[in-house]
């Protein structure tokens, strides 16, 4: 069998960085000394307690039980020394109450929330922008929560524009929701990782290009399991190259133009890009542009540089896009070089619809000031969470995944919830499947009021199974302290039913039987088909249960009757509907030899049959005749034509 991998498409993505060259970045001396603080740790004072409060507050692989009961003494002692990551952490542990000697007090949880990000804690400005959003124990308040992340994303942008050169790290790639993972667990024959590189490595002993492409991209960003080693992805890519691959020679130019694990040789970059952009390769066109752009490794030509964005961007490239809207933003692109907003925010809007990162910035800040656009505070904070979510603080989540798959679950369970508490979607949701789970807690704590707290974080930013799972928790009752709340359960299978066969089966089944809402078996039928639309694997359960509702319904006028008064209602209709069916016999049958009769007689007689006031008692009587006429007819014909 042959694997797939999204790895193929993403050396189309490798050329990102280079299309920021179009507006000169500050030299790195401008922010490498704030790469600790990047990350909320200040590593540089008292690193000793700072491992320690981290090691405690995290736990360390051990069982749920005994990490439940540690103590916090050092993260407190390290907060107060000021120590901002420190006080982020007591922030969440107050504002979540999963660890046992900090109880839940959102008051608390604040205090040490703003001054963790009045010290530039990326986590607490996330958090407190996400209270705000969300009106958690907060204001509800737009203004607030675009700037909480506005700090944060501008800081992601930084980041990833002057990211080191030497260490390229793979950007917005999906994360791991853990019951996708169990369930996938349950499936036989799903490759590993390490299944996966032994099959590129094999393909590409055998000469298949696209396996050698995609474990240079494995080298490369040291994905799959796979260490980071510059040197092999250099060697790969010059394989894939001489089997033909235009994204690896793409690749190539991206390495060289920038010097990526090698020196810089513009000379070489410019002249894999042009090959491969003879080839029509997008990327490579946008690359070959930003070296026109700027006169690397070729005479500067502006205008050169312009047309292969514009060739490049008319094949969907999301750097081409990007590179159009900052040209656009300078007046390049104008006769008279005055700024075009409108068309800046236009080239913006189409790479951020794309998923492109740093347009997505863009048109947050336009949005926000109303620069060639309207202003918004809700699309401009969507567009600023997004980007400030894709951080190089990302990268918790694949530790917390790591600690997951390495049986870590107490450690794994902790990273997710303070990863939910900045926001994060995917965290809310694996935390509370954690919890669902009994994993990385005590029963109790699993059993409490915090799982209904993060399925619902998870569903009020759109997540339709947790949706699912909050209806099924309310319409049974599990989690809450009180009875079952049907409604509740209706409200939130409602939802989901446009994206889930499963919550539209669940809306059939209350309409179908009136639980929470009044009986509708039209609506129930509604809902069972809109299941096996969203979900056809379905169709047994649900044409089952359309059969029962024909039933169910058919048989509702007898639910309040005695046996008996039910038997002789259900003996009249029978008696009824027979009747019915035997009259539509009879005429069928009168019809049937009436037509016979004219046909082969020539003689319209059915006229007058029709006509006559014929008794029912004596319908047979009058059948025989028609058949003796017609008989009489025919024998008399067949005669005359011999």
């Amino acid at each position: 069998m042959k694997f797939t991998h999204p790895l193929l498409a993403l050396c189309v993505c490798t050329v990102a960085s280079s299309s920021s060259d179009a507006v000169a970045p500050a030299p790195p001396t401008q922010w490498q000394p704030n790469v600790n603080k990047l990350s909320g740790v200040d590593v540089s004072d008292h690193p000793r307690l700072i491992q320690s409060a981290l090691t405690e507050f995290y736990g360390n692989g051990s069982t749920a039980s005994a990490a439940h009961n540690a103590s916090l003494a050092s993260v407190e002692a390290a907060a107060t020394q000021g120590i901002a990551r420190a006080q982020f952490l007591l922030g969440i542990a107050h504002a979540t109450g999963f660890w046992d000697d900090v109880p839940r007090n959102d008051a608390k949880s604040l205090v040490h929330l703003y001054f963790a990000a009045a010290a530039d804690d990326i986590g607490a400005n996330m958090a407190l922008g996400y209270k705000h959003m969300m009106g958690l124990g907060v204001p509800m308040s737009c203004d607030a929560a675009l700037r909480y992340y506005e700090v944060v994303a501008n800081r992601a942008i930084e980041v990833r524009e002057h990211e080191d050169s030497l260490n390229p790290v793979l950007y917005d790639q999906r994360h791991k929701r853990l019951k996708q993972q169990a369930d996938l667990q349950h499936k036989k024959n799903q490759p590993g990782d390490a299944d996966v590189v032994e099959y590129y490595h094999f393909s590409a002993d055998k000469g298949d290009p696209d396996a050698t492409l995609n474990l240079a991209l494995l080298y490369y960003y040291g994905a799959r399991g796979v260490t980071q080693d510059l040197r092999k992805a250099l060697h790969f890519f010059h394989l894939a190259h001489a089997l033909g691959v235009a994204a690896a020679a793409t690749n190539l130019g991206h390495i060289y133009s920038r010097g990526i694990g090698v020196d810089v040789d513009y000379s070489k970059g410019f002249q894999f890009f042009q090959e491969a952009a003879h080839e029509g390769h997008a990327a490579a066109q946008n690359g070959l542009a930003t070296m026109y752009l700027h006169g690397h490794g070729v005479k500067q030509n502006q205008g050169k540089a312009i047309t292969l964005f514009r060739t490049a961007a008319k094949q969907g490239n999301a750097d081409a896009f990007y590179n159009l809207g900052l040209l656009a933003l300078q007046g390049a692109l104008q006769p008279d070089q005055s700024p075009d907003f409108d068309a800046a925010y236009g080239y913006f809007q189409v790479a951020a619809q794309h998923g492109h990162t740093l347009s997505m910035h863009k048109v947050g800040h336009m949005t926000m000031n109303g620069i060639g656009v309207a202003r918004s505070c809700r699309t401009a904070l969507d567009y600023m969470k997004t980007v400030a979510e894709r951080g190089r603080w990302e990268q918790e989540l694949r530790r917390a995944y790591q600690a997951y798959t390495n049986g870590e679950y107490t450690t794994a369970f902790r990273q997710y919830v303070v990863l939910a508490e900045q926001g994060y979607e995917v965290a809310q949701h694996n935390a509370a499947w954690m919890l669902e789970e009994q994993l990385g807690m005590p029963p109790a704590v699993a059993h409490g009021d915090g799982t209904i707290r993060m399925y619902k974080a998870a569903a009020a930013q759109g997540n339709v199974e947790a949706n699912l799972k909050l209806g099924d928790f309310f319409y049974y009752g599990y989690g809450t302290a009180t009875v079952a709340n049907h409604a509740k359960a209706m409200a939130h299978y409602v939802a989901a039913s446009t994206k889930n066969g499963q919550a539209s089966f669940n809306l059939g089944f209350m309409y179908e039987h009136g639980v929470g809402t009044n009986q509708d078996f039209m609506l129930a039928k509604r809902y069972y088909d809109l299941s096996l639309e969203i979900n056809p694997e379905g169709y047994v359960p649900v044409t089952m249960a359309l059969y029962k509702l024909s039933w169910h319904e058919a048989l509702l006028p007898f639910q309040d009757m005695t046996p008996s008064e039910a038997a002789a209602a259900i003996a009249a209709i029978a008696r009824r509907r027979v009747w019915q069916q035997w009259k539509s016999l009879r005429e069928w049958t009168i019809a049937t030899v009436a037509f016979a009769l004219s046909f082969v007689s020539g003689v319209d007689m059915i006229s007058l049959l029709l006509q006559a006031d014929v008794m029912p008692e004596t319908d047979t009587i009058l059948i025989g005749v028609l058949v003796v006429l017609l008989t009489v007819v025919w024998t008399i014909r067949s005669r005359r034509r011999r």
